[in-house]
């Protein structure tokens, strides 16, 4: 079966910034640099319990593809989300550099969805790129892909302003 992805652009100036000493802070959450020894073992835990490695990675999973699935060798900055109050992980959000963009991802636990976690970390994270507080140069804009079918990636995309453009990438089933 082929699948596509949608990809965004995002609109500069929307949000307010707030940083902490080991990675940004929210209203509710931390976001600190994600480390394989102190994150790896639970997000793995949740991509083969909620059945969600499918539309995290546009594919099924293999133990060979899990195995690939870490916070520090996959070009990507991360940030492990964490509740402020608890320190309970929740989730990932990260920016992937390609050349004057980044590339956002996300990924927050079955648990924790729809009330407005991602929404706050990727906002904090998106002002924080632009704002020169990342690891990465700032560059014009923040894109994301997602599988088509992937309706609340979707939402989620658009509610944090980001516009369609739509280009076509393929995933395997």
């Amino acid at each position: 079966m082929m699948n596509t992805a949608a990809t965004f652009t995002q609109k500069t100036g929307l949000f307010e910034t707030g940083k902490c000493n080991d990675g940004f802070e929210t209203d509710r959450l931390i976001l600190r640099p994600s480390s394989n020894s102190r994150d790896l073992e639970e997000y793995h835990i949740q991509l083969t319990t909620e059945g969600d490695f499918f539309y995290q990675y546009g594919m099924d999973m293999t133990d060979e593809l899990l195995e690939q699935a870490d916070f520090e060798s996959n070009g990507v900055e991360c940030y492990t989300i964490f509740f402020k109050n608890t320190g309970k992980m929740i989730g990932y959000v990260g920016l992937c550099p390609e050349g004057d963009e980044a590339d956002i991802e996300f990924h927050i636990f079955k648990d924790y969805r729809n009330k407005g976690y991602c929404k706050e970390a990727a906002t904090r994270l998106i002002n924080a790129y632009f704002d020169g507080e990342t690891g990465l140069i700032p560059g014009t804009r923040v894109t994301a892909s997602t599988l088509l079918e992937n309706e609340p990636a979707k939402g989620l995309l658009r509610s944090i302003g980001l516009r369609n453009v739509i280009k076509l990438r393929n995933s395997v089933r």
